[in-house]
């Protein structure tokens, strides 16, 4: 049986609405898939924190070095032969006192043949200018005899000032070392014989960065740590040197440190705590927040939205750092996941705080 015209028609017709329905529907669905739903899913995700005003931690962690107050190595000024060692390793010694004595018999005899030899020239001058009183030698021979005698009298200083070397004292009071000689030992003028140390105070240098140069005062007070001593002890700056070093643009300090018990040791490594004073509150935020480079910059969140920031830094802590400009107290700055955003991307931020 032949379908009617106008049937044929409305099939058609109908067959091509369902063929567009069937078309235009996924279309709907795919353009709702791109909504905010699918940008929700493209956000970088990121750790944020807000920064925030704290006081800066003004202490200087520094390293240095004890010495000791005086130390000196004892050294002959003559050589000879050692006749005698007055002094007990480690012993504690006044200033002045004999620590070592050289063999001077030699010297002696030369004494006293200069002593000998410059009483007969004092007697020959005084017999010359009774002589020229009476107009009986001549004005050359009492010159002659009064020249005998001066360099007589030059002679017996050079000989006492030897003999004076031939004793060695100890030029401060302290605790002398480990010796080096033993008696009957020849020595020369550049013979190490033992060391001499006052450690009571001790001394200690340290360096601090030239930044904090106008910071830095004579009579500051410090803390400092020794290994394997548990007590924190005390010092204060003394002096600095008057230049900084080109090198390592520092400036050398020295401070004083009371040891009283002798317990610490001239040489030993020291942790030094340096307080600089007060400080008012200043923006601070975690080191890796910070993108280094030429210029340090790090990433604020807004609107949902990442934005790169310059920033101007200050001073450093172990694990933060002041904030000079560039940043205001209570913005979210991002502290992970700073490789994987760029300026404007948006971004899914987790507070840290």
């Amino acid at each position: 049986m032949r379908m009617k015209p106008w049937l044929k028609a409305a099939a058609w017709t109908l067959a091509a609405v369902l063929t567009a329905a069937v078309i235009v529907i996924p279309k709907l669905a795919v353009s709702e898939e791109t909504g905010p739903a699918a940008e929700e899913e493209s956000a970088r995700v990121v750790r944020v924190i807000a920064a925030e005003k704290d006081t800066l931690d003004r202490t200087l962690r520094l390293t240095g070095t004890l010495r000791a107050d005086e130390s000196v190595d004892i050294r002959a000024e003559i050589s000879g032969k050692i006749s005698a060692i007055h002094f007990t390793e480690g012993e504690e010694v006044e200033k002045g006192r004999i620590l070592i004595t050289i063999d001077d018999e030699e010297l002696r005899a030369e004494m006293e043949q200069v002593a000998a030899d410059l009483k007969f020239a004092t007697l020959e001058e005084e017999r010359q200018r009774r002589l020229m009183d009476e107009g009986s030698t001549t004005q050359r021979l009492l010159e002659e005899a009064v020249n005998r005698r001066s360099v007589l009298e030059a002679s017996q200083r050079r000989i006492e000032s030897r003999l004076a070397k031939t004793e060695l004292r100890a030029p401060f009071s302290g605790i002398i070392g480990l010796r080096y000689v033993s008696p009957g030992a020849l020595i020369q003028p550049d013979t190490r014989i033992v060391a001499l140390h006052r450690i009571q105070p001790l001394k200690i240098d340290f360096s601090v960065p030239e930044r904090y140069l106008d910071e830095l005062s004579i009579g500051q007070t410090f803390e400092l740590d020794l290994t394997g001593n548990a007590q924190t002890h005390y010092g204060e700056v003394y002096a600095r040197e008057p230049s900084i070093d080109p090198e390592t643009r520092t400036i050398n300090l020295r401070g004083t440190v009371a040891n009283p018990e002798s317990r610490l040791l001239p040489g030993a490594f020291a942790q030094v705590r340096l307080n600089l004073g007060a400080a008012d509150e200043e923006i601070m935020i975690p080191s890796v927040a910070v993108v280094p480079g030429v210029e340090s910059y790090v990433f604020v969140v807004s609107d949902d939205r990442v934005h790169r920031r310059q920033v101007a830094l200050g001073r450093r802590t172990r694990d933060r750092i002041q904030v000079l400009s560039g940043l205001e107290p209570g913005e979210l700055v991002v502290v992970a996941g700073t490789q994987n955003v760029r300026d404007g991307d948006r971004v899914r931020a987790i507070d840290e705080n």
